[in-house]
């Protein structure tokens, strides 16, 4: 099993951490050092705005997968209830009605059937 361990020290922690270069800045400032605000402490602001904006994408990105994923999983969940509903309580009024037609239609065609049988049978008798 590999692992891979990353230890932090103070200085370069410091370099990109917002309150250090804050810290730095104020020293800066302090002693006047304009080219060490001007050389090295703006190119760490800027490196820390670039990743704090890569940061807060990521974020948004990961954001909008959830919501994505949010409403897909509420859909389905809303798709399979009335699928649920439809499969295990079917409409009693409309299931006899279905019924009570098939039935007439072969009590129908009984009467019919036995109609037309019925002269052939006679005939064929005498």
């Amino acid at each position: 099993m590999n692992q891979v361990t990353t230890v932090r020290t103070a200085a370069n922690q410091k370099a990109t951490d917002f309150f250090g270069v804050m810290e730095d800045l104020v020293s800066a400032v302090r002693e006047e050092d304009r080219r060490g605000i001007s050389d090295s402490l703006l190119k760490r602001i800027d490196t820390f705005m670039d990743n704090l904006m890569k940061r807060r994408t990521q974020a948004g990105a990961m954001i909008l997968r959830y919501e994505t994923s949010q409403r897909r999983l509420t859909d389905n969940n809303t798709n399979l209830t009335d699928l649920r509903s439809k499969v295990s309580e079917p409409d009693l009024a409309e299931a006899l009605t279905r019924f009570n037609m098939a039935q007439a239609v072969y009590q129908a065609s009984l009467s019919t059937i036995a109609r037309i049988v019925q002269p052939t049978l006679v005939d064929f008798l005498k």
